[in-house]
């Protein structure tokens, strides 16, 4: 848990005069469990490993990058991705965001949960960012979902760093039951 990242936000929830929310600082793979179908929306913006912040010129932003650092991060998503999901309500809308281009951390983890989560469904994030890329439609030996477009990767410019959002709309118990039938 990092006190200062969560002081940072509250600052910045008061200074933007946002009055509907409270911050919470604990583990957020437990959220799921203290608050089962509490929220409207969350927004999960994930710890990664940080390859959109790499600037080839500045060693020091890529000395801590490994493929063990990766795999590490997209074990870590999963639990946190299913306890934001058991989090939100039926009708609900979550963002899963990382700032890395890491597929293991991105495309995989979002296909790993329309698979598991058959009440999950992709909605298209349409921003004029320029800079956006293609979302990966195969990595190594994982074919992905067509869905998958609908996300956004955003390479790192003078803009940006890179990053990678994914909106998920967890369907009522009646859509998820018509979606299932006309499948």
């Amino acid at each position: 848990m990092d006190t200062i990242r969560f002081e940072r936000l509250k600052f910045n929830l008061q200074r933007q005069g946002v009055k509907n929310t409270t911050a919470k600082i604990g583990n957020a793979i437990m959220l799921g469990n203290e608050f089962p179908d509490a929220f409207d929306k969350v927004l999960l913006d994930a710890p990664c490993g940080g390859e959109g912040k790499i600037c080839i010129n500045s060693p020091a932003t890529y000395r801590f990058w490994s493929v063990k650092f990766i795999h590490q991060h997209s074990r870590l998503q999963k639990q946190l991705l299913l306890s934001a999901y058991k989090a939100l309500k039926p009708g609900g809308t979550m963002v899963y965001s990382t700032c890395t281009l890491a597929p293991e951390e991105n495309e995989k983890i979002v296909e790993w949960a329309l698979t598991r989560f058959p009440d999950f469904k992709l909605e298209k994030i349409q921003l004029p960012i320029p800079g956006a890329l293609p979302v990966l439609r195969k990595f190594m030996d994982m074919n992905f979902s067509d869905e998958l477009q609908k996300c956004l990767k955003v390479c790192p410019s003078q803009y940006f760093e890179g990053f990678f959002v994914a909106k998920f709309s967890k369907l009522n118990r009646r859509d998820a039951i018509n979606r299932v039938s006309t499948v």
